[in-house]
């Protein structure tokens, strides 16, 4: 993951210089060589295959720059929401495919993970191949004062492209050239860019996408492989439902209250998640005295703590009203005694899951989070991170805000793999909860809307100052810039 950070980074820097095409086309060859790397070696060494992953991943960072930054510049600003949410509903289809393949070698061969990584490989060959029959970006040709060949490449896209119209969906060659922002105005757009793209990865998605199945099991749903893949499509499946929720009303609501009602959403579906969880640990943990000898790491009070660490399990018992109570207890193997001990005494020993009606509430309340989440808070940084900076910083500043979401996803997903299983579920919702609503409130004071406004005018949204009146900030000659 680490490597999508330097990715990122790399990507502004080469799209500025080389062009998005050229930019494009170098990061898929990256990951073909990445996927090869890894899979055509017979007998690959550890340091071979890491060197691999660490390509591939680089290539993810470096395209995900500059497909956002080539997609806002040939697209018009009544087209951009939607063309921009297009392509991230691209990302839950592509995972939810990529996981189906998987399932069917897993199911038709002894896991064969060399066969799953070549096969990786070929949508990269075949964008490979296409992409050198795209356009190249014509605001960067024209950002080089190359204007009769942005012309030429407009008209690859644009088939009845006339001067008027080409003006209306490209900047002026003096404008992407000439000028440079205040330091203010130039302040509060990377605070923006980089404040959304923070909020949004604390409030938890990644760790919610990459433990979905983890969560799922410690907390009863499902026990067997096929249950918990099920688990893992359905988050997949409300990922794409709520992007396709947010293709139909980012035109009509705008960027800002898209936003907005994604993070009120988000905000009440953690709240049902922690309240389920709390559900799920209330019925029994802690209400019986354990009659067996308990090591101290496992004196747990909750379920989902109990479930979470390796340690231990949970021993459950039938009280005389039908309610379900019980203690948690030492699950390794030199404590089979112990276990055995507990099925005796008319037990039922659950090492990994917590057994509750209020599982299906957490299901429903996890799906809610997904959609919710990809409703706004998923697509929509993006769209700032891209669009807000005008071209002379749009390269650099895209890419430190690409590469501080990907540095983000590796620390929240880390992060959350150590911490739950000390912490428990619920106080790691709770954190996801806090910096959420935190977030809302950063979207409500502080982030403009952006909707409609040209790549060379959106600045003028920041131009006033947070805590006082306007100070004009205009672009300023760039001979005159202090």
């Amino acid at each position: 993951m680490f490597a999508s950070v330097a990715g990122g980074f790399f990507g502004s820097l080469f799209q500025k210089r080389m062009g998005r095409k050229s930019s494009m086309i170098t990061g898929t060859a990256v990951y073909v060589t990445g996927v090869a790397v890894s899979v055509f070696f017979t007998r690959p060494h550890y340091t071979t295959f890491v060197l691999g992953r660490v390509l591939s991943n680089f290539s993810f960072g470096m395209a995900h720059v500059t497909s956002l930054v080539y997609l806002v510049e040939i697209t018009p600003i009544e087209l951009r929401g939607k063309v921009l949410v297009f392509n991230q509903l691209m990302q839950p289809i592509g995972n939810s495919c990529a996981g189906l393949i998987n399932l069917l070698i897993t199911q038709h061969t002894n896991n064969d993970w060399r066969t799953m990584l070549a096969l990786s490989g070929l949508p990269g060959l075949l964008q490979f191949v296409l992409l050198y029959t795209v356009p190249s970006s014509f605001t960067w040709l024209l950002s080089q004062g190359r204007s009769e060949k942005a012309m030429l490449e407009a008209r690859k896209l644009y088939r009845s492209l006339d001067e008027g119209f080409f003006n209306s969906i490209a900047p002026s060659s003096s404008t992407v050239q000439d000028g440079k922002l205040r330091y203010g105005v130039l302040l509060r757009m990377v605070t923006v860019s980089l404040g959304l793209i923070v909020f949004s990865q604390l409030s938890g998605f990644s760790a919610v996408m990459f433990y979905s199945i983890q969560v799922a099991h410690k907390s009863g749903l499902g026990n067997s492989s096929t249950d918990l893949f099920l688990v893992s499509e359905g988050i997949f499946l409300s990922n794409v439902i709520g992007v396709i929720w947010s293709l139909c009303v980012i035109d009509k609501l705008g960027r800002k209250r898209t936003l907005l009602a994604s993070q009120m959403g988000s905000i009440v579906s953690l709240l049902v998640i922690i309240l389920s969880i709390s559900l799920v640990d209330l019925p029994y943990i802690g209400t019986l005295t354990s009659p067996l000898y308990v090591s101290s790491r496992c004196r747990l009070t909750h379920c989902t703590a109990c479930a979470a660490s390796p340690h231990c399990g949970i021993c459950l018992f039938n009280s005389s009203s039908g309610s379900t109570e019980g203690f948690c207890t030492d699950a390794s193997a030199t404590q089979g005694s112990l276990l055995d001990r507990c099925e005796i005494s008319g037990g039922t020993f659950t090492p990994s899951y917590c057994p509750s009606h209020s599982n299906y509430i957490l299901l429903v309340a996890l799906a809610a989070f997904v959609v919710f989440f990809s409703l706004g808070l998923a697509p929509i940084p993006f769209m700032y991170a891209s669009e807000i900076f005008p071209q002379r910083y749009r390269d650099l500043l895209t890419g430190i805000s690409i590469s501080t979401y990907y540095s983000l996803t590796a620390l929240v997903t880390l992060a959350f793999g150590v911490l739950y299983p000390i912490l428990g579920i619920s106080y790691m919702f709770t954190i996801f909860l806090v910096t959420t609503l935190a977030g809302f409130i950063f979207t409500l004071l502080y982030t403009p809307d952006i909707s409609g406004k040209s790549l060379e005018n959106a600045h003028l949204q920041f131009r006033d100052p947070w805590c006082r009146g306007g100070d004009g900030g205009e672009y300023v000659a760039i001979a005159g810039e202090q």
